[in-house]
């Protein structure tokens, strides 16, 4: 794959970065005292709903807290002081389901309150990447170790954002610029694991700078349940370790932040390359498989005030997203292959937040995307002599937002986007028997309301009620097709879902034994109509069709509480009924795959003073109950588990040098026994067993 080399720019900014003078500016600080120019945390800060909290009344305030919509914020800002992924983080929480592939590094997919992963638009620093032929995010392909916080929307999400998903959004938020500082980690670990992540922050004639870069590399050869494709069979069972499973990942983050005039501005390049083998499923071993991947997304940023009461926030943003899959020697698919990938966006858009009086807000939005997508088959290509067009798609939001408070106690949010979009195909052929696809041109537009009301009851309790229309437009693959064995379908109309939440938050805060509560509550449900489900087209072929619908209903409930300032107890239980809506019988009444019933998670982490050191343990709980892992709910794919991982640390009293270990599925648990009393691996995906125990050890050091 012919790739650019956007990494070539990140290294020299990293580098210039290192050169910027750190002992003056530190010498600056400490002599001036308090007339000293203070850092403004805020350029590193998005403008359109910056990464805040207030503490009012006892309890503390964050952006998503103060919405109508269920959501809540995620601070990751610790976690390079140990090995933990984006799927870890969001598995753990409330409401959102993760598949995954299996291991670290392994393709992982997003669910929210039951949704499909096409239906989760997930955002960095306010660029999405669900784009023209990768319409669900790879959650494998996003470092953590760049970011600070994670935003999960369940159900409704802002005007703000833009797009807002049938089951939600996820808000992926860079590291933030806090002192002239540099950070290191590294970590390694079961099957050959390894880390090392690198920081410095900085700030030069009013100019704020920070670069990270993080490598990350496994063999993923974890011991798993291989049933030699011989289901009711034991005798050829046995254990053996993954193959080709190993993985290769560079990361790194460019972020700057300065005033021009009355302007504040932010500019990010975010690169991710990774290299990774691709394991056939449980008793399919492959060898040369692979997978390379590339993304790059540029942005910047500015607002400024207008008036005292209008503030004005634009942003331009770039993404590209290549891909290239070699399969030559034919162990994955039907047919050895080259198949080169590439999605390429190009984005603007513009928010006027105007406040006329304390009780009315009102915000609007507009924006337009340009995508184009292309795939080639190499191998093909070489006999063929043709070249099939690119696909374009041309997306313009515009959306109007109005927050009326009443009596100071009550918020009534009305929401209401418009989208229009243009596709367009240049035709040309189709890879292997799938032919010719001729050219072709369609446009749409639709409308989605929504309403939003939060009540809050007593100062910490609040109730809030949400519904509203969501959609989802077909992908530019699922409209027409892939080179591969996707035949593409013009005639697809959007995912139409109707979704309503009504729930219950309480917040406290604290100074005595209890420092810290929240409990949130909610019921949900969600009606999806003209579900795009891939039917076979021929022995080598599948068309995606507007044949399934979805019901889906729920209950999720979260605690968090903090006792003495030495102990922090989290948990959240959610439970899901979701049933396919289909004109098949096979398939019409029955479970969701991937859906589980019921799922928990639980965390108690305790730490205490030893001198002029602090001692801290923590253990983590997840049960995945009662998921099938097939449309047609085969009793021998039910899939149940339950994990536990464990971890201790040792850190200095200033923070500067911290030393974890820990311990994930510590009892190593891979195999269950299913309800035919036979030995399963256990999985998320049919056919890709889970890894077991494995020990890693990282050490952070802040200077």
């Amino acid at each position: 794959m012919k790739q650019h080399a956007p990494h070539f720019h990140l290294l020299c900014l990293f580098l210039c970065m290192l050169l910027l003078p750190l002992t003056p500016l530190a010498q600056e600080t400490e002599s001036t005292g308090e007339d000293d120019p203070e850092i403004d945390p805020s350029f590193f800060e998005d403008g359109d709903e910056g990464l805040y909290e207030t503490v009012v009344s006892g309890y503390r305030i964050y952006a998503t807290d103060e919405g109508t919509g269920f959501a809540h914020t995620i601070d990751v800002s610790q976690e390079t002081t140990t090995l933990t992924s984006v799927s870890d983080v969001l598995s753990s929480s409330v409401g959102v389901q993760v598949q995954s592939t299996g291991g670290i590094g392994a393709y992982s997919i997003p669910s929210i309150r039951g949704s499909t992963p096409q239906q989760v638009p997930i955002f960095l620093d306010g660029i999405e990447l669900n784009t023209g032929g990768f319409a669900a995010v790879n959650l494998a392909d996003l470092s953590l170790d760049t970011l600070a916080t994670i935003e999960v929307y369940r159900g409704s999400a802002p005007l703000i954002l833009g797009t807002s998903g049938i089951g939600g959004a996820v808000v992926l938020k860079t590291r933030r610029f806090k002192e002239p500082r540099t950070e290191m980690a590294g970590t390694y670990g079961s099957w050959r694991t390894s880390r090392l992540f690198l920081s410095h922050e900085n700030q030069v004639h009013g100019v704020t700078g920070l670069v990270a870069l993080s490598v990350q590399g496994s063999e993923g050869n974890f011991d798993y349940l291989n049933r030699n494709g011989t289901l009711y069979n034991e005798d050829d069972d046995r254990i053996m370790a993954r193959q080709n499973n190993a993985h290769t990942s560079y990361s790194g983050l460019v972020k700057l932040g300065g005033t021009a005039g009355k302007w504040k501005w932010i500019a990010l390049a975010d690169l991710f390359v990774k290299r990774q083998g691709i394991p056939g499923r449980e008793s399919v071993i492959t060898e040369h498989a692979s997978l390379r991947t590339l993304r790059d997304a540029v942005s910047l940023r500015a607002n400024r005030a207008l008036a005292s009461c209008m503030d004005l926030h634009i942003g331009i943003n770039y993404l590209t997203i290549e891909q290239d899959f070699n399969d030559l020697y034919n162990e994955v698919g039907i047919n050895g292959e080259r198949t080169v990938s590439a999605a390429h966006a190009v984005g603007g858009d513009a928010v006027l937040d105007t406040r006329f009086t304390e009780s009315h807000q009102l915000i609007l939005r507009l924006a337009a995307r340009l995508e184009r997508y292309k795939e080639q088959e190499l191998i093909a290509e070489a006999y063929e002599g043709e070249k099939q067009s690119p696909s374009d798609r041309v997306r313009v939001d515009a959306g109007i937002e109005h927050k009326w408070t009443v009596f100071k106690k009550v918020d009534i949010v009305t929401t209401l986007r418009g989208a229009f979009h243009y596709l367009s195909f240049g035709g040309g052929p189709i890879h292997g028997i799938l032919g010719w696809m001729p050219a072709y041109t369609r446009s749409d537009f639709n409308l989605t309301p929504a309403l939003g009301i939060r009540y809050e009851i007593i100062d910490g309790i609040m109730l809030r009620v949400n519904g509203g229309r969501y959609l989802r437009p077909p992908d530019l693959t699922e409209l027409f097709g892939s080179q591969g064995s996707i035949v593409g379908n013009p005639q697809l109309t959007a995912e139409v879902g109707y979704n309503a939440d009504a729930g219950i938050t309480y917040l406290f805060e604290g100074r005595s034994v209890l420092n810290r509560l929240r409990l949130d509550a909610a019921w949900f449900t969600s009606l999806v109509d003209d579900l795009i489900a891939y039917v076979p087209n021929s022995q080598y072929s599948v068309r995606p069709e507007n044949i399934e619908g979805a019901m889906i209903w729920g209950v999720e409930t979260a605690v968090t509480v903090r006792l003495f300032d030495v102990m922090s107890i989290q948990g959240n239980y959610t439970y899901l009924n979701g049933r396919i809506e289909s004109i098949s019988p096979f398939h019409d009444g029955n479970r969701i795959p991937g859906r589980p019933t019921h799922e928990a998670y639980g965390r108690l982490e305790l730490s205490r003073g030893l001198g002029q050191w602090r001692l801290g343990g923590f253990g983590d709980v997840t049960y995945v109950g009662d998921s099938v892992l097939d449309p047609y709910n085969l009793k021998n794919d039910l899939v149940a588990r339950r994990q536990f991982d464990v971890g201790v640390w040792l850190e200095n009293r200033p923070g500067r040098i911290r030393l974890t270990v820990k311990v994930k599925n510590i009892l190593n648990e891979i195999i269950f026994d299913g309800s035919d009393g036979r030995p399963h691996p256990i999985r998320d995906l049919d056919g890709f067993p889970l890894p077991g125990r494995g020990v890693f050890a990282t050490l952070n050091w802040k200077v």
